[in-house]
C-alpha cells in the first residue's frame, strides 16, 4: 500500500524542492511513527547529507560506459533535448562518482547473467542523482539493457511490466481494458530498436493526453 501511494498522482513525481517532495517526507515519516520507530536524529527523521562534491562538465553529452563499449545520450538531439528544462540540463552535467571500466564491465556481465537465469531485471536510473533527469535519462538505461544482452522487448518490460510486477502495482504496467492509460506513442519500432523510443509522438498519463506543445513553450519561456 505505501509503494502504491507514493506512486500515486497525489504526490506529483515527488521532484526534489517541489510540494511532491514536501508531502513525501511528511507521508514516510507519518508512517515511521504509525509503526512506532522512532525518530533517531535528535527528534526527527531527516539529516542533512552535505554534498562533498559536484564537478560540472560543459560537454552536452551524457555517456555511458562499460567494458569496451558505451553509449552517448546527446543533450541537443533534438528528439530529447528541445524538452529539458535547463536544470534538467545542468542535472545531465554533473557527476558525482566514475566508475572504473572493469566496474560497468562487471555489471554488464552480471545482468545478462541474472537475466539469463530468469531473475526480473528493473530499469532505473535513480533520478534525482547529479547525472541524471526525469525522462531523458531512461533511454540511455534502455539503450545498456540492450547492449548487456537483453532484447529489446526484455529491457521495455524491464521498465513496464515487470516493474508494476515488482512493486505489486496492478494497475498499470501493461496495454489492457481496466488499466491505468499511461501510454507513449512513439515512430518506430522499439521492440527491434529500442532507440526508437526517443521518437516521441504523443504521451498519455492517466488517459489524459500531454500538452507537450505547451510544454515546449514553457521550457522556452523559461530560457529567455
Amino acid at each position: 500500500a505505501t509503494i502504491q501511494s507514493l506512486s500515486s498522482d497525489a504526490f506529483a513525481g515527488r521532484a526534489p524542492a517541489s510540494a511532491g517532495e514536501d508531502r513525501t517526507i511528511g507521508y514516510i515519516a507519518s508512517q515511521f511513527r504509525r509503526y512506532g520507530l522512532p525518530p533517531a536524529n535528535h527528534g526527527s527523521f531527516l539529516q542533512d547529507v552535505p554534498m562533498v562534491q559536484i564537478a560540472a562538465n560543459p560537454d552536452t553529452t551524457l555517456q555511458f560506459s562499460g567494458g569496451e563499449r558505451s553509449l552517448q545520450l546527446k543533450i541537443d538531439d533534438l528528439r530529447l533535448g528541445k524538452y529539458l528544462l535547463p536544470e534538467d540540463v545542468t542535472l545531465l552535467q554533473r557527476n558525482i562518482a566514475k566508475a572504473s571500466p572493469a566496474d560497468c564491465a562487471r555489471s554488464t556481465r552480471a545482468t545478462a547473467e541474472l537475466a539469463g537465469r530468469g531473475v526480473p531485471i528493473l530499469a532505473g536510473t535513480d533520478q534525482p542523482n547529479p547525472g541524471t533527469a526525469p525522462g531523458a535519462s531512461i533511454h540511455g538505461e534502455l539503450a545498456l539493457l540492450v547492449e548487456a544482452g537483453l532484447t529489446p522487448v526484455q529491457a521495455l518490460r524491464a521498465a513496464t511490466s515487470a516493474t508494476a510486477r515488482a512493486f505489486r502495482l496492478a494497475d498499470r504496467g501493461r496495454i489492457a481494458p481496466g488499466m491505468r492509460a499511461d501510454l507513449v506513442l512513439v515512430d518506430g519500432d522499439p521492440t527491434v530498436d529500442i532507440r526508437a523510443t526517443r521518437n516521441i509522438v504523443s504521451v498519455w498519463k492517466a488517459g489524459v493526453q500531454f500538452d507537450r506543445d505547451a510544454w515546449r513553450e514553457r521550457m522556452r519561456a523559461e530560457v529567455r
